[in-house]
């Protein structure tokens, strides 16, 4: 109930939380549908400024969820700090989304550029017990005031970030693109409406006139697009149990697996109830006598019934402190397996959804209730004149009463057996199932491969090429490669177009940047055509590589040689075609993807060790990264762990 509770309170603490929406997208091109989380920067300026009824819009920039390692740094008074989680918003965030500041003006915080509003734990980290207000943190790229800090302890929220900086601190050629663009899906969108408008009718409105507005992009960038673009509100107390869509929070659940565990926790109760009503009512048949003096002194039924029905009470009771006390005793692990900070006191006398307190005392009344009925049905059709006689129950003299209370107690133990099996059952074919999923075959060999984030600090990039050569020049590597994107973390999407520009569509398509060795690296089986060449090659311009879900998608009998055009601009030609590799999870079917060779694009650098010479291995790695980045804290892991935490909600 706890960890249940603890996901419906996701989204459901803000001020009128029932009138916030985030806006969400599905698109089709050529009969290719998805649906991602992320839309275009201009939404919220659209819904802000041409509908009636918008109380508020605003954005909020994408990271990447999946990485949690994507560190920022920052520095102040000297010191230097990692954030992981930097976004950007307008000053209309905070007015839809009321966060409790600790410090500074939640109306003007993001006002002006070159603003910050730190979260309580980054403030903590940097400043201690000083005020952050006024303080400057510089990064490589520009320094900002902070204006605000905000409390975000015990807040249950899809909203993930240790910072926001304002997005007007964006250069102004940024910012026309950004607002110009139906296309390039950058953020999230958030709109509240007022009491009087209808969301159904609102979405409806909403779509018709964007597809105005697309239809003219379209024509004005001379874009070949047949498809369609459709926005849904989605109500912010529900995108936690959201999903189905690309590009959204990782801690987003599956509402489905809720209902599991609370049909898990009802079977298992069910079970317990009937194992004691049984128990109790072979207890009981040893008073019986006591039942028959009872009831030839004047005892009336319904006190005896009273009677079971309180020791019954009593006896849970006993149950349910003893039951408090052993959870309280095994919650620091239980909160440790899940990743939570769960508190049984405060689900206790917490009125955020429903008082723990008031379903325990339900439960409690109920169960004594249900345990006491039938000992209390069975004893009560006793005949005092058989009881006292010394007549034993199972005799066979006792008629109805005992052939009643016996096909009873078989159906409940036939039920407590049904219900057992079938959790047994379940909990092997999970297993089974999680089994498949670690061990099946991905595509690309991940053992003995670290992937370490490169930081986003400018300086470092110019020194991937060196921090490479002096990686791979020890015995303990086989290979190093950089790269834009790695199997396990989030890949991108782009417009494209194959063939003659003017015949054939826009279309979309999923794209992985990828450094010199990538695919010899992750031993990444070619089908037909080339790899992309060595330093120094053209093909960083000109060379694309599809895979064979790609090859299907385009639906071409010739593939190596033909014409590749991305985002609008004149490409270069297809290459080469790989072997099929699961990108992500096994529960998303192999996308159709093309390649991009982008060495001076990378985010991560890959580094496949020798077998057997594993610590070995990250000692140097470690030691090269000391030296190049003078002390900076290197961010590693190794590609199998990754994939592994692919799965740690199954």
């Amino acid at each position: 109930y706890l960890f249940i509770e603890s996901e419906i309170r996701y989204d459901r603490f803000w001020s009128d939380n029932e009138k916030i929406y985030r806006i969400t997208n599905e698109y089709s091109l050529e009969g290719k549908s998805e649906k991602i989380a992320l839309t275009p920067f201009r939404l919220a300026s659209d819904l802000r400024n041409e509908f009636q009824g918008v109380e508020e819009a605003t954005n909020l920039f994408f990271t990447d969820p999946a990485d949690e390692n994507d560190v920022s740094t920052i520095t102040w008074n000297g010191e230097v700090f990692e954030i992981p989680d930097i976004s950007l918003a307008d000053g209309s965030f905070f007015r839809i989304f009321d966060y409790h500041f600790l410090e500074g003006n939640r109306d003007s915080a993001l006002l002006k550029p070159n603003s910050i509003v730190i979260n309580s734990t980054t403030a903590k980290k940097i400043f201690g017990n000083k005020s952050a207000i006024g303080n400057k943190l510089r990064t490589n790229l520009r320094e900002y005031l902070v204006t605000g800090v905000i409390d975000i302890r015990q807040k249950q929220s899809h909203l993930n970030f240790d910072a926001i900086v304002s997005v007007s601190s964006l250069n102004e050629k940024e910012l026309k693109i950004l607002e110009h663009d139906y296309f390039w899906m950058t953020c999230y969108t958030y709109v509240k409406l007022a009491d009087t408008v209808n969301p159904v009718d609102f979405e409806y409105r909403f779509n018709e006139f964007e597809r105005v507005g697309e239809a003219a992009f379209i024509q004005e960038e001379e874009l070949n697009m047949v498809g369609s673009m459709q926005y849904f509100l989605e109500s912010v107390s529900l995108v936690h149990f959201n999903s189905s869509l690309m590009y959204d929070s990782p801690t987003n659940v599956d509402v489905g697996n809720l209902y599991v565990f609370a049909v898990i926790a009802l079977f298992i109760l069910l079970t317990a109830s009937i194992n004691y009503i049984n128990l109790a009512t072979a207890r009981s048949l040893k008073r019986s006598r006591e039942i028959g003096m009872r009831k030839v002194l004047g005892a009336l039924p319904r006190q005896l019934a009273f009677q079971y029905i309180v020791e019954s009470l009593i006896i849970t009771l006993i149950a349910f402190v003893l039951a408090l006390a052993l959870v309280e005793w095994l919650m620091p692990q239980f909160n440790q397996l899940v990743d939570k900070n769960l508190s049984l006191l405060d689900s206790l006398v917490s009125w955020e959804i429903f008082p723990f307190g008031i379903v325990l005392l339900a439960l409690l009344s109920i169960l004594s209730i249900i345990g006491g009925s039938f000992p209390a049905f069975v004893l009560n059709s006793f005949k005092p004149a058989h009881v006292l006689k010394g007549t034993s129950f199972s005799s066979g003299k006792f008629g109805k009463q005992q052939f009643t209370a016996g096909i009873m107690r078989h159906f409940l133990v036939i039920i407590q057996y049904m219900v057992s099996i079938g959790m047994i059952m379940a909990t092997i074919i999970v297993y089974s199932q999680i089994n498949f999923l670690k061990n099946h075959e991905l595509g690309f060999d991940a053992e003995n491969v670290y992937v370490i984030n490169v930081p986003r600090d400018t300086n470092f990039r110019q020194h991937i090429n060196q921090t490479m050569d002096l990686l791979a020049n020890h015995g303990s590597i086989l290979e190093v490669s950089s790269t834009q994107n790695v199997p396990g973390y989030t890949e991108g999407k782009m417009l494209f177009q194959v063939g003659d520009t003017n015949a054939i569509p826009v279309q979309t398509i999923n794209y992985f940047g990828v450094g010199y060795g990538f695919f010899r690296l992750m031993n990444i089986p070619l089908i037909s055509g080339r790899y992309f060449n060595d330093f120094p090659s053209d093909d960083t311009a000109t060379g694309f590589i599809i895979n064979e879900a790609a090859v299907e998608f385009l639906g071409l009998d010739t593939v190596v040689g033909v014409p590749f055009n991305y985002a609008g601009k004149k490409g270069g030609k297809i290459v080469g075609v790989v072997r099929n590799f699961n990108s992500s999870s096994l529960h998303r079917e192999v996308d159709p993807m093309v390649f991009l060779l982008t060495p001076n694009v990378s985010r991560y650098i890959m580094v496949k060790a020798a077998p057997g010479r594993l610590e070995e291995a990250e000692l140097h790695i470690s030691d090269t990264w000391k030296r190049v980045t003078s002390g900076g804290t290197l961010h590693m892991i190794s590609l199998q762990s990754k994939i592994g935490s692919l799965y740690s909600g199954d």
